[in-house]
């Protein structure tokens, strides 16, 4: 069978728990930076640790099952010329690759999946906008794992240790501090702005197989 004779499958379960798991991790990153801000608040982040060992291993799992579903219905629309359902997880794990691909995957099944494209030659969705969305949560994550990285080198550094990553906490320097707490605060932007994106192409998928 090939992925173009695939039918449809919804994706909203998946999503709403996809959703609910990307909630848990907003929660979870915001209550960390609330008690290191707050130092009065430092108890809540046991809390966070917590919740957070939960949500955040949970999150991108639900999130590349999701990936696979949403690519595979673009497939059984009639789309062509996009990644293939086993692509669109893979690219996530190839090293460098990982910092644009998966961008364009999510692009391609943001197109594909829209309403008032038809897909009769299966190149349409070509012609649909991209959203700008996508392109605003994708520049926040990539500014966070970036600058996260980046900052933990300079860490490495000062320390003569080499971890591979630092928590809030273990940061004494006041600039690399404020540059943790910000590339911290964009990844807790672009998880919000994450939520909205996924719903949508839910939506538009369910709208477009005509199963409403």
């Amino acid at each position: 069978m090939t992925i173009q004779s695939l039918p449809y499958r919804s994706i909203n379960k998946i999503t709403r728990w996809l959703s609910i798991f990307t909630i848990l991790s907003i929660v979870s990153y915001a209550i960390v930076l609330f008690s290191f801000v707050f130092s009065e608040l430092l108890i809540l982040s046991i809390y966070a640790s917590l919740l957070g060992l939960i949500a955040l291993p949970v999150t991108p799992i639900i999130g590349l099952y999701w990936y696979y579903r949403a690519t595979k219905n673009i497939h059984s629309f009639g789309a062509k010329k996009v990644t293939s359902p086993r692509m669109a997880v893979i690219w996530w794990f190839v090293p460098f690759v990982q910092l644009w691909k998966p961008y364009f995957v999510s692009q391609q099944i943001w197109k594909a999946s829209d309403t008032g494209v038809k897909l009769i030659e299966g190149t349409e969705w070509k012609t649909s906008p991209s959203s700008n969305l996508i392109k605003i949560a994708w520049l926040l994550s990539l500014a966070s794992v970036v600058g996260n990285a980046i900052v933990n080198i300079f860490l490495d550094t000062l320390t003569g240790e080499d971890q591979f990553s630092y928590s809030l906490f273990d940061v004494n320097d006041p600039i690399l501090k404020l540059f943790k707490i910000l590339f911290h605060f964009t990844m807790i932007i672009s998880l919000i702005f994450y939520i909205p994106i996924i719903r949508t192409i839910s939506v538009r998928q369910q709208l477009k197989s005509g199963q409403v």
